[in-house]
């Protein structure tokens, strides 16, 4: 409590879509970021429903389907990005959340929790052990935690997913 008030003081949050202070991400920048439609094949391009890969792409993309909550071509989504994964800003993980969040209570909550129940597994994908322990955290889990505090889901222990290889960084 005392940390994050000598932090407020020497650093206030300010939303880094329109500069107001308060908060990393405001109400208003969260609904005026660009969403992405969220119905084409990540293989072909082609037509589906809520991006899931079509049969003829599955061999190369062995993955049901990807969902993107957001354009990065926002500027406030590549700070919040660029800040979580390479600045060690693990208090702006609340941010993303809150954006996933907005983009699931206003699209597709409903479908998600009718195809894959109530109270959804959240798996966060792993670092490897050398960017580990270079960040200090995992933004992915931190997302994911903080998700699942809000009542999105369960987040899945570590270990049922491990990151073998350290690939280079990507934004």
């Amino acid at each position: 409590m005392l940390r994050e008030l000598v932090a407020d003081i020497l650093a206030p949050r300010v939303c880094v879509g329109c500069a107001q202070e308060g908060s990393w991400l405001c109400a208003a920048c969260v609904g005026s970021i660009e969403r992405e439609p969220n119905v084409t094949c990540i293989g072909c391009g082609s037509l589906s429903r809520f991006g899931a890969t079509c049969s003829r792409c599955r061999a190369e993309f062995p993955i049901a389907g990807v969902v993107t909550i957001a354009s990065y071509r926002d500027p406030a989504v590549q700070q919040l990005v660029q800040a979580v994964k390479y600045a060690s800003a693990k208090d702006m993980v609340d941010a993303f959340a809150r954006l996933i969040a907005d983009f699931f209570d206003r699209t597709v909550m409903e479908v998600v929790r009718s195809t894959v129940g109530e109270q959804p597994l959240l798996l966060p994908v792993p670092l490897h052990w050398r960017r580990r322990a270079a960040r200090g955290f995992n933004q992915s889990r931190c997302i994911a935690e903080s998700l699942a505090g809000a009542g999105w889901g369960t987040v899945v222990p570590d270990g049922c997913l491990i990151r073998r290889k350290c690939r280079l960084p990507q934004a």
